[in-house]
């Protein structure tokens, strides 16, 4: 194949860098609107509030070369603020709005945990049982893994180790088969004695699902947590078939906006294989708090952090994070992967909810999603 002259190139990459830069400044123009094409749903928060919202939103896309942004907020289980921003493909210049589904990457996991927790409420899964009682496909190894352990990610199990691994392309059938990538690896440290973040941890506790409740993953997920929080556009991230409103994954390579790497997350469902909106994250927040998903002291047991055998903090409860802001604790979990960055942010003593959703690979969403709070916080106290 005849190789690209370098001048056409360059062009090219420049024209696609210009195109980006010229929708970035339709989204933070003053006076216009910040999304270019945002959804025109009314929204029950004060107009300052929502311009306070939108400016801070449309700094952060532009700083950080976002093509497209979902936010959602809710206070005392009402959703106040629910919209899309930029666009779900560049190419194409279609709009996000608010009904765009993004890849949700880890968020997936506190669903998953909320999941074995049911099942451990209905008394068809022991945490400190050995994980082999639930899943025979998972080998013997050299010390037992429990439940418990590999939600707090204390099991042992190894995370991303093989170039290109966190990106891969492979189509699995079902979890039964993706335990392939990683079932006949050794145990990388003794349960329980070092804090070890691990997708694929998440992918045998859906074996583990699958088996307590005797149905497909994503059917127990369906009737067990969607359906109950009224999450009606999530579902499993499956790039064999088509899916309404899927969003197009981008990353930024310096100067340039480019597609993300083609990645098929099969290998890693309920570590981060779903769809999801911002929207509906926010909705399963709000499920959490309202005790319609588990019962107040299993969310508590859920929400306490996790310590390692020698006393150390971890960070981490089993499926969320936990960061206390002096006396406030703050529950959250970030997502990252090809073509998609995510974040999830409950403040249990405000009873608020944030969910941001993007497709740029590896944006920084934390502080945002602490601002956006904030700018909640500080108008209920006017």
């Amino acid at each position: 194949m005849k190789s690209m002259p370098i001048a056409e190139s360059r062009s090219r990459r420049v024209a696609v860098a210009c195109l980006f830069t010229g929708l970035l400044a339709a989204c933070v123009a003053q006076d216009v609107d910040p999304s270019a094409r945002r959804s025109t749903a009314s929204l029950p928060v004060e107009a300052s509030i929502r311009t306070a919202i939108h400016e801070r939103i449309a700094a952060a896309m532009e700083r950080q070369r976002i093509p497209g942004l979902q936010c959602a907020m809710s206070v005392d289980g009402r959703i106040v603020f629910d919209e899309g921003f930029g666009f779900a493909d560049l190419e194409n210049e279609v709009a996000t709005t608010k009904d765009t589904r993004f890849r949700t990457a880890s968020i997936a996991k506190p669903m998953t945990a909320v999941a074995v927790m049911q099942l451990v409420e209905a008394g068809r899964i022991d945490l400190d049982q050995d994980v082999r009682n639930y899943v025979q496909g998972f080998p013997e190894k050299r010390w037992k893994v429990t439940p418990r352990a590999l939600l707090g990610h204390l099991g042992g199990v190894r995370h991303y180790l093989l170039p290109g691994e966190s990106n891969g392309t492979q189509h699995y059938a079902n979890l039964t088969a993706s335990l392939a990538c990683f079932a006949k690896d050794p145990l990388i440290v003794k349960p329980g004695e070092r804090y070890v973040y691990t997708t694929y941890g998440y992918t045998l506790l859906g074996c583990t699902i699958e088996s307590a409740a005797k149905a497909p993953y994503d059917r127990v997920l369906q009737e067990a947590i969607w359906s109950r929080a009224g999450m009606k556009a999530t579902c499993v991230d499956d790039e064999t078939r088509l899916l309404p409103q899927r969003a197009r994954g981008y990353c930024v390579d310096g100067d340039e906006v480019r597609p993300a790497a083609l990645h098929d997350t099969s290998m890693k469902v309920p570590g981060g294989g779903l769809r999801s909106t911002a929207g509906d994250i926010v909705r399963f927040g709000i499920a959490l708090l309202e005790d319609r998903l588990v019962s107040p002291a299993t969310r508590a047991t859920m929400w306490t952090e996790q310590t390692t055998r020698d006393g150390k903090k971890t960070g981490y409860g089993l499926g969320f994070g936990l960061v206390d802001k002096g006396a406030l604790r703050v529950v959250q979990h970030s997502g990252g992967q090809a073509g998609t960055a995510s974040f999830l942010r409950i403040v249990p003593a405000r009873s608020s909810v944030v969910a941001i959703m993007t497709n740029r690979e590896g944006a920084s969403l934390g502080l945002l999603a602490s601002d956006l709070e904030q700018i909640l916080v500080d108008s209920r106290k006017r």
